[in-house]
């Protein structure tokens, strides 16, 4: 999905920058281990690991750092695959803009701030929100299902959907995977805020209603939450493989 986009933008004259904050090693590494880091050098676009924390005061008072390099696209097209996540249910787009915190900062957080699920979901709404002029891609053609971010099963649907709106679009396959709100704490979150495309009543496809997608069965999601806080101690371990990565 990343070739393909990274291609489509290229051909319409746009300056592809490829940004991403992996917990450990690079941008760079990361592509390479998918196979596509030659790839999108050939097509001349640049791979950047998202750096510069400007530090951001949160409506849900919560100060981050958000990369410089982020902030400052003219457009950030966000492509998140959607994946089951054994702290947040599922995560799509929205959940994929916390990508945008520097580095370690977002374990951080886990450790800081995931004693409470309610601020947690919010903060990660609030970082979304700094990106409305955005185009959100989820590649759900394969989604990973039974737990995750990792250690999950493959689970084919073959469903590719795009909304300027991450939540949006994100509530969009909540609704067709047949998802209720109080098992997915960023859309409850969201529904309780009122954030603009948590209902959809107010979503509109210009394109392919969502009533036409029919799956006969549908990926299994972790049926009970796991605490979002982080050990401290499993915080300062990561840091550790952090910074080796930079070094070897």
């Amino acid at each position: 999905m990343i070739l393909e986009t990274a291609a489509l933008l290229k051909d319409g004259g746009a300056r592809v920058v490829i940004g991403d904050s992996p917990a450990f090693g690079n941008a760079q590494k990361v592509l390479n281990s998918l196979g596509i880091l030659k790839r999108l050098k050939d097509m001349d676009a640049k791979v950047c690991s998202l750096k510069k924390p400007v530090p951001m005061e949160l409506p849900c008072g919560i100060k981050m750092k958000i990369s410089k390099t982020a902030l400052e696209a003219d457009t950030v097209v966000n492509i998140p695959r959607l994946k089951a996540h054994c702290q947040m249910g599922i995560t799509s787009a929205v959940k994929n803009t916390f990508g945008t915190v520097v580095g370690f900062r977002k374990a951080l957080a886990h450790t800081l701030y995931g004693g409470d699920r309610e601020l947690f979901s919010a903060m990660i709404l609030d970082i979304s929100k700094l990106f409305p002029n955005s185009i959100n891609i989820v590649d759900a053609r394969t989604v990973m299902h039974v737990t995750g971010p990792s250690g999950g099963l493959p689970f084919s649907t073959g469903i590719v959907a795009a909304s300027p709106s991450a939540v949006a679009v994100d509530t969009c396959l909540y609704q067709i995977l047949g998802l209720r709100p109080e098992t997915v704490p960023l859309w409850k979150r969201a529904l309780e805020q009122k954030v603009p495309g948590c209902e959809m009543e107010e979503l509109y496809f210009p394109k392919r209603d969502y009533k036409e997608i029919y799956l006969k069965e549908r990926p299994l999601m972790p049926q009970s939450l796991e605490p979002l806080t982080f050990n401290p101690f499993r915080f300062l371990r990561g840091r550790i493989r952090s910074l080796m990565s930079r070094v070897f």
